[in-house]
């Protein structure tokens, strides 16, 4: 059907043209924007993981602040980790805030990952507010010379028997709560909970859905500029065009960074550094390596170049029980590489000021990116600061880290002014790391019952460990500067072309008379579904 659009406005006779005068600040953002924060208590470091103070803290205004080194990555931990500690506390919900990853304030809580977010960090900051609470009354009851057991607590107001009462926040009088988590103070039962457990409305979701600043690529600084980076076509590429200058000429183009095969452009603006990107692209030559291994015969290669084998676990009667089960059943399954494709590319802002280096980031981890930026820049953790960020994704190890990098290391040719860098779709596509391919061959022998009494499984994977942890060479930018550093190589393959090695681990388990009671739930169709639980640790664990 030929219908152009000169014909369709022919026939409808109208064409409505329409505009806004006031352009709505999330398609536009303003000159400094950020995703709002609670700044009644001042930046300090947190001193102990024992002290009440690196947990909790009340301030002079009547408000408390609670801080963790948890990520609020879509969980919503922030409503829980709070309405446990109101719930402890004996406070409004409404007067609590949250800080959520930063190395400059928070415990060092290591990733967010595992689900574990509530039940450790909800631990401990649960059994802080109940110290703070006991901490409170102790102080109330030197100060009035009066029995503890005679007072109470209700919305941060401590009453005795006679109606005298007292805030949280006129008895501390602007101090902070000196006191150490003893153990001693013991939390509230679930019979007298009044808000765990009930459905309060989570403010990142109503900024997320009225369009408020809320994720890292929001952030506006003062004085901030954009950067790209132009990565190699693929993994061993290498760099054979010197001559960026007509990069440098573009308007808004404020320095063309090259180090080796590490390109990468700031400017004014960020589509003027994506308009320097597009050139840098379209005028860059490079050395390609050839695929070694094809797709093809990626998993046969796998097993036959694999390393000796771990053994988990090895049956002596497993090869016999096999022999006589009268049914045996094998099977290979096969998992290719698969990137996480988040919903929007990664995101980070790095600022080198003064000799000190902040990165606003979506890690899922604040100090173990820490630690790697100090591998890779050369410096001490002290001189730097992570404040963990919402991005568009990071479980399962995505560019959330590598692009922090990138940031970083871009801050440091421009310092003193803010970098904010953004991936382009390609880059998180091809350079994300990859969740590894693997191998598992499962084979079973089964009795005249239809009970399985021998197990055996090969397993070949890459590793699954390979999140920068204190190693600055597990990000993707140091292989391809013009001298590396000299990190330690894993075994872990990032790109497909170089996959000629993987990790081999071998199970077998024979099952005696007596334990196969265990077993008479278990038929040998429900295979399937732990094969489809095992995938699911691996992908999103």
């Amino acid at each position: 059907m030929d219908f152009s659009r000169r014909k369709f406005l022919k026939s409808s006779g109208q064409l409505v043209l329409g505009f806004q005068l006031i352009p709505l600040f999330s398609c536009t953002g303003s000159a400094k924007s950020q995703p709002e924060t609670y700044s009644g208590i001042p930046v300090r470091p947190h001193g102990d993981k024992e002290l009440i103070d690196s947990w909790i803290r009340l301030d002079a205004a009547g408000h408390v602040t609670i801080l963790t080194g948890k990520q609020e990555l879509g969980q919503g931990i922030r409503t829980t980790l709070l309405q446990m500690a109101a719930e402890e506390l004996d406070v409004p919900f409404e007067i609590c805030h949250i800080i959520n990853g930063d190395t400059g304030q928070t415990a060092n809580e290591g990733y967010t990952a595992g689900s574990n977010s509530v039940e450790g960090s909800g631990k401990a900051i649960r059994q802080a507010a109940a110290e703070a609470k006991r901490y409170m009354l102790t102080l109330a009851s030197q100060t009035w010379k009066e029995d503890v057991a005679n007072l109470s607590v209700e919305n941060g107001i401590i009453k005795n028997k006679s109606n005298k009462e007292i805030s949280y926040w006129k008895l501390l009088e602007g101090k902070h709560i000196e006191g150490k988590i003893t153990g001693n103070a013991i939390p509230k039962s679930h019979e007298e909970h009044r808000l765990v457990g009930k459905p309060i409305a989570r403010d990142d979701i109503k900024n997320l859905v009225r369009g408020k600043a809320h994720f890292v690529h929001d952030i506006r600084l003062d004085g901030m500029v954009h950067a790209r980076v132009l990565h190699p076509p693929s993994y061993g590429a290498k760099l054979r065009t010197y001559d960026f200058s007509e990069v440098s000429k573009l308007e808004g183009v404020l320095k063309v960074i090259r180090d080796g095969s590490f390109i990468a452009v700031i400017a004014t603006r960020e589509y003027q550094a994506v308009k320097a990107w597009m050139l840098m692209k379209a005028i860059s030559e490079w050395e390609t390596p050839k695929i070694k291994v094809s797709q093809d015969s990626l998993f046969e290669d796998m097993k036959a170049k694999s390393m000796s084998p771990e053994t988990i676990e090895n049956s002596p009667d497993f090869n016999s029980e096999l022999e006589n089960a009268s049914k045996r059943v094998k099977q290979e399954y096969h998992r290719p590489y698969h990137m996480h494709a988040s919903t929007g590319p990664s995101c980070a802002v790095a600022e080198w000021k003064s000799g000190n280096l902040t990165v606003w980031s979506p890690t899922q981890g604040v100090y173990p990116l820490q630690n790697s930026l100090s591998d890779l820049l050369g410096i001490g953790t002290e001189k730097i600061r992570c404040i963990g960020m919402p991005g568009s994704g990071c479980y399962g190890h995505n560019g959330a880290d590598d692009v922090s990098a990138e940031a970083a290391l871009i801050a440091r040719s421009f310092p003193e002014r803010p970098v904010r860098l953004q991936w382009m779709r390609e880059d998180e596509h091809q350079w994300e790391p990859y969740g590894s391919a693997m191998v598992i061959q499962l084979e079973a022998g089964i009795d005249e019952e239809g009970k399985i009494i021998a197990w055996g499984t090969n397993l070949f994977s890459d590793t699954h460990s390979t999140r920068p942890n204190g190693n600055g060479g597990h990000y993707i930018s140091p292989d391809i500067w013009k001298r590396p550093l000299n990190f330690e190589r894993r075994i872990f393959r990032r790109f497909l072309s170089e996959c000629n090695s993987a990790l081999y681990h071998s199970f077998q388990a024979t099952f005696a008379p007596q334990l196969r009671r265990s077993t008479q739930n278990f038929s040998f169709e429900r295979i399937g579904g732990l094969w489809k639980y095992l995938r699911a640790g691996i992908i999103y664990g």
